[in-house]
């Protein structure tokens, strides 16, 4: 992997963490994300920069240099900063460690096609939101949802939901609650696609609230509950319900989005998914 990055910003505005200037920062590098800078750390008479030091940098994310030791200055204090362009060639991924891992979230759509057979759940707009009214339990109350995962997972950690909605009730009580109940099951070429799914609920405490309150369930997808695990471009199929809490609300949650959630250790794919 060849990383190029062109026209150094200037550090001050993105939080310098020590006195260090960089007056080089034009670098390649080959088969590893590591890149040597020329730093300073005072300055001449004319006010320029001088006593020049190799610094060495780890790259971790396309415009971001962080975790960077300058040799030769005060406790080797850490430099971070931008840079206004950067060019990444050769073969992906880029892959990220330890605290470099990130987050990635998707908003796979509703599936329309039993909504719209069935007109259930109950399509409920707020202002410009649309969002679905779940009672608990009922013939055809239920929503569908699926989605690929994607290549830049870690393939070894748990993938998490956040279902989030509107009460379409004010609640009056510190213990009422909302559990939303989760069937999924997955699916990958060459496997048998078994005719059962796996089942998890997530229960949220809606304490007193006003009418309209958006609130938002986590749901914890275990990766590995099956064998074999999930792996990256699998398919993962959703269906999701809403069934009896602790202390039940008045009215019903309006459901408006999901988000699935994967941390991810790999920027790009080394080829399509």
């Amino acid at each position: 992997m060849n990383v190029t990055a062109h026209s150094y910003a200037s550090l001050g505005e993105y939080g310098v963490k020590t006195t260090a200037q960089v007056i080089d920062a034009s670098f390649s590098v080959g088969n590893a994300t590591t890149a040597v800078f020329l730093v300073s750390d005072r300055k001449d008479g004319k006010g320029n920069m001088v006593k020049v030091s190799a610094l060495i940098c780890v790259i971790l994310l396309a415009g971001l240099v962080s975790g960077c030791a300058v040799a030769g200055l005060p406790n080797d204090p850490v430099i971070e900063g931008y840079f206004e362009g950067i060019t990444i060639s050769d073969a992906p991924p880029v892959t990220l460690e330890g605290d470099g891992l990130i987050w990635l979230e998707f908003r796979p759509d509703l599936d329309p096609t039993k909504l719209a057979v069935n007109a259930k759940p109950t399509m409920i707009e707020r202002g410009r939101f649309i969002g679905y009214s779940l009672p608990i339990g009922g013939a055809d109350e239920e929503l569908f949802f699926s989605m690929c995962v994607p290549g830049r997972w870690d393939g070894e950690s748990d993938i998490i939901l956040h279902i989030r909605g509107w009460l379409d009730t004010a609640q009056d009580d510190a213990l009422d609650a909302v559990n939303l109940e989760v069937h999924w099951n997955y699916m990958n070429v060459g496997g048998v696609l078994g005719a059962g799914s796996n089942t998890i609920s997530g229960e949220v405490v809606t304490g007193i609230a006003a009418q309209f309150t958006m609130i938002e369930i986590p749901i914890i997808i275990d990766y590995d509950e099956d064998a074999p695990p999930i792996r990256a471009d699998d398919v993962l199929a959703f269906h999701l319900v809403r069934v009896a809490s602790s202390q039940e609300i008045d009215g019903e949650i309006v459901i408006a989005d999901v988000g699935v959630i994967y941390l991810c250790d790999k920027i790009g794919n080394p080829e399509a998914e």
